[in-house]
């Protein structure tokens, strides 16, 4: 079969060189890369799972599904015909479509199961018997079985009907068309509100966290044995993460790593990878186009054609342009498959990150598709006229080739070369990806094998993910129909700071004049950075803070900030942490952490209150400590670094000498 010509984008994160390492300053148990479907169905599946262990999940977009998963307000749950029968595509799509639906039922997700029809002229009626035999085949994959309800059900109930029981079903059939296989188990979903669904599930849960509008900019290995002084000594992956525009990110442990960033996942892992092994990712356009017109009465089934399968064909590239409905009913065709490049005229354009977002220059609908798309939905829908159609949208798949089947990559690789800190990258994850999504997370879950006994929940020590959650929480709670956390008892003084957080940032650790204090509660896993600038008069100027943590965290930390701008220093180290819990209303009690979790006669976290006060008091002092420290070197000309600054009194030359001890 001949080869397409269709160029792959080799890059790889931070090809540039531009994000050096970072030591990190936090831990997390398990970090989910991307927020479409299969990323929320991971990081759902193991915050509910293991639910004092941190999930965190992080997507470059300001909310979920901006790429693959939400080109459109609906998507197909497919009943897994096409693929051979022990792939992992056929195995996670029979076995994501049935906790789908149990899902939408169960949360109330607009969904409706309308069938599906292949349908075949004469000479591809091998093609459908083929698929009818091997749906018949098909057992139930793992977990399934564990279902009694399942017992004695086939697991993909198909039946093949002639050309005139089609025509039945759907009147404006081609009369061309001899024979057609009915899928029942087929069905539409509005994946919008399945991801908010999911959204919803992690905010609810005790460790699972949404951060939206963060990127991830490098990712190195990271071995327990060589240590630092701020995070658990053991193996993982060192993460740095960027928020919106800034210049400088966070940088944190993940313990485990799931890469499930969909169109850009292969840079993660082209980062680790010797440039002659990185692994290309291709493009594949579809486009879609809407109908109003003739030839569709009363539809109500969505209709397949057989995909083409014959020589210099694209196979199980494309599964032919189908009709498709909404919710509402409304018609649309596709996708059709057109492949895209990477430009050949401007050097190493394949192998420099920047370009990976290439794609999105193709997104616009274009009516120059909609001529042939008429022809191919023609053969089977006659009626349909050429004026009816118009573009619609236009969505993106990610492709590991460019021809003959692919299944999904679900790759293992460990920080130490062997078995200890565990990434999971997800590759190849187009369709039947949404339908899979709820099984490749079950898989997932499974595969991390997360070694409970050497690893307690009191080691995980979060960090300053706090401007980001907070700035992108709020939205995604209301998006997702959460009540604020904070609803829970906390006093209003606390929601103000919460909801409002004062002097969220940072300031430039190395300038003489600031001072920086990192504080944390291993024991419960939280830090807390203050950061105070110092005028000349030796009074507060300025003070900026990052926290993460729950909602007294966030208010004692911007309280704080407030405290003690304009204070002296003398002043400012005088402030208990009884005074900051009496203005929030907090527990004053000097403790940092309980093993009594949950307060049941108010339904609040008590190790979530009676910490903080005392963080942010111990966070002032640190401060003020390291800004005297600074000030303490620079009086000392006999401290390595000291730049010795004179002047002339006879030419009034400035003149500069560093001294080393």
């Amino acid at each position: 079969m001949a080869t397409l010509a269709v160029r792959g984008l080799k890059a790889a994160l931070n090809s540039t060189g531009k994000f050096k390492f970072k030591s990190p300053d936090a831990a997390v148990d398990f970090l989910v890369i991307g927020g479409g479907v299969v990323g929320l169905a991971i990081a759902q599946r193991l915050s509910q799972r293991f639910p004092t262990k941190s999930t965190f999940l992080v997507e470059r977009h300001s909310q979920a599904g901006e790429e693959i998963s939400a080109r459109r307000l609906l998507h197909v749950f497919v009943a897994g015909l096409y693929y051979p029968p022990e792939s992992l595509k056929t195995r996670l799509c029979l076995r994501g479509r049935y906790l789908m639906y149990q899902r939408c039922k169960r949360y109330n997700i607009p969904y409706r199961k309308t069938g599906k029809l292949v349908v075949a002229h004469e000479s591809q009626r091998t093609y459908v018997e083929s698929l009818l035999e091997k749906s018949h085949r098909l057992s139930w994959p793992p977990h399934s079985a564990q279902a009694p309800q399942l017992a004695g059900e086939p697991v993909l109930p198909t039946t093949l009907v002639s050309g005139d029981h089609a025509r039945e079903l759907e009147p404006d059939l081609s009369k061309d068309i001899a024979v057609a296989l009915w899928s029942p188990e087929t069905g539409i979903v509005n994946s919008h509100a399945l991801m908010e669904s999911l959204e919803k599930d992690i905010l609810e849960s005790e460790g699972g966290e949404l951060v939206y509008s963060t990127r991830v900019v490098r990712v190195d290995p990271y071995k327990g044995a060589e240590g630092f002084p701020t995070a658990p000594s053991h193996d993982g992956w060192v993460v740095q993460t960027v928020t919106d525009d800034a210049l400088e990110g966070d940088a944190l442990l993940a313990k485990t790593l799931i890469n499930a960033s969909g169109l850009s996942s292969n840079l993660v892992l082209n980062s680790l990878l010797p440039e002659s092994s990185r692994i290309p990712m291709y493009f594949g356009r579809g486009s879609y186009a809407a109908y109003s017109g003739p030839g569709i009465s009363n539809v109500s089934h969505l209709i397949y054609p057989c995909p083409e399968t014959g020589r210099n064909k694209h196979a199980f590239q494309s599964l032919g342009t189908h009709l498709t409905l909404d919710l509402q009913g409304r018609v649309r065709f596709g996708p059709d498959l057109e492949w895209i490049s990477p430009p050949t005229d401007v050097p190493d354009f394949c192998s420099n990150e920047e370009n990976v977002d290439f794609w999105t220059q193709h997104l616009a609908p274009s009516e120059l598709r909609i001529e042939e798309m008429h022809k191919t939905v023609t053969q089977y829908l006659p009626g349909v006229i050429l004026e009816g159609l118009r573009a619609d949208y236009v969505g993106v798949r990610p492709k590991l080739v460019v021809s003959g089947f692919q299944d999904f990559v679900i790759r293992k690789d460990y920080a130490d070369g062997r078995d200890s800190g565990l990434m999971v990258s997800l590759l190849g994850i187009e369709s039947p990806g949404l339908t899979s999504s709820l099984a490749i997370a079950e898989h997932v879950k499974a595969t991390t094998k997360y070694d409970f006994a050497a690893f307690p929940a009191s080691t995980m020590f979060r960090s300053t993910f706090s401007r980001t959650v907070l700035t992108t929480t709020a939205a995604t709670r209301a998006r997702a129909g959460v009540a604020p956390v904070l609803a829970r008892g906390y006093h209003e003084k606390v929601i103000s700071h919460y909801e409002s957080p004062r002097n969220v940032g940072s300031l430039p650790k190395d300038d003489v004049d600031v001072g920086t204090g990192l504080v944390g509660a291993p024991a419960c896993g939280d830090v807390m950075k203050l950061q105070i600038r110092v005028d000349e008069d030796g009074i507060i100027s300025d003070v900026k803070f990052k926290t993460f943590g729950c909602g007294s965290a966030i208010a004692s930390s911007s309280y704080m900030t407030e405290r003690v701008k304009g204070l002296s220093l003398d002043e400012a180290s005088k402030i208990k942490n009884t005074e900051i819990a009496k203005e929030l209303c907090l527990p004053p009690v000097k403790l940092h952490c309980s093993s009594e979790r949950f307060l049941t006669t108010m339904g609040i976290f008590l190790s979530d209150m009676i910490h903080f006060p005392v963080l942010a008091e111990d966070a002032i002092r640190s401060a003020i400590r390291d800004y005297r420290s600074k000030r303490s070197d620079l009086a000392d000309p006999q401290k390595v670094g000291y730049i010795d600054v004179t002047q002339s009194s006879a030419t009034g030359e400035t003149v500069t000498t560093a001294r080393h001890a």
